[in-house]
């Protein structure tokens, strides 16, 4: 075989296909190191909404106390100063919320809550 007939050959070499492999595997390599660096704060807004709903259920729970009335009558109240729940989790994981009633000076009350948990769930 000539130099002539070589040249009308079609296919593609061995470089040709290494070259295209490794473009390939360049490729791949890094839409998974996108996908990688993506899923660590999709996780840490999916545990913040998470701790979001339960300290919403916790103040929701503290609501229902000062509007609650007993079977003589009482009107539910929750206590003036600091107090602390430590009974609640998130996923498994402790979570101690505290928060601070005072009074608004209409003869209301506020609540300040703040959630502490770890976020190395």
């Amino acid at each position: 075989m000539t130099l002539m007939n070589r040249r009308n050959i079609k296919g593609f070499t061995l470089l040709e296909a290494f070259l295209a492999a490794f473009i390939f595997i360049i490729s791949v390599s890094a839409i998974f190191v996108t996908m990688t660096a993506l899923r660590k704060p999709a996780v840490n807004n999916e545990q913040a909404v998470q701790a979001a709903i339960l300290l919403r259920d916790t103040l929701e729970e503290l609501r229902a106390k000062v509007d609650s009335v007993d079977e003589a009558g009482n009107i539910g109240d929750l206590s003036l100063g600091s107090h602390s729940i430590n009974t609640k989790t998130l996923n498994g994981v402790p979570v101690v919320i505290n928060y601070l009633v005072s009074a608004d000076g209409s003869g209301g009350k506020i609540v300040d809550a703040t959630m502490t948990y770890s976020d190395a769930l």
